[in-house]
């Protein structure tokens, strides 16, 4: 498991990212996450502690993920990779008819794992359209 970033390591990362995707100053990123940007710069200054709810506006605006944007580098284990890719490749060798069956398939199974999840909700938007 990778270690969380210190304060400083994600204002680092946050201000290459920033610039990364085009914007020139803290105060335009700031105005763009609708935030003020003495408040944002403590962010990329290392001096704050970055709450969940900011981070998720903030990898919003940058169009990734909050692994990327805490420098994490996550990938599937292999196994789950493999499965997924002989998955895909059956699908893919179906005819439209077995396609729409198969897919109706994994969504009754999700949402059955749902309703015993106690998310009765998602099961009802699967089952009943």
């Amino acid at each position: 498991m990778n270690a969380c970033p210190s304060k400083k390591e994600l204002g680092d990362r946050i201000k290459m990212l920033r610039e990364r995707a085009g914007y020139k100053s803290r105060a335009a990123f700031a105005e763009a996450l609708g935030m003020k940007p003495t408040k944002y710069q403590e962010y990329e200054m290392g001096r704050s502690k970055l709450d969940l709810a900011v981070a998720w506006e903030i990898a919003d605006l940058l169009d990734i993920s909050l692994d990327e944007l805490g420098g994490r580098h996550f990938s599937a284990p292999e196994s789950t990779q493999e499965d997924e890719r002989r998955v895909l490749a059956d699908y893919r060798a179906c005819t439209p008819e077995r396609k729409r069956e198969a897919a109706q398939y994994v969504r009754e199974r999700r949402a059955f794992s749902e309703e015993r999840a106690g998310d009765s909700a998602s099961y009802d938007r699967v089952v009943n359209g």
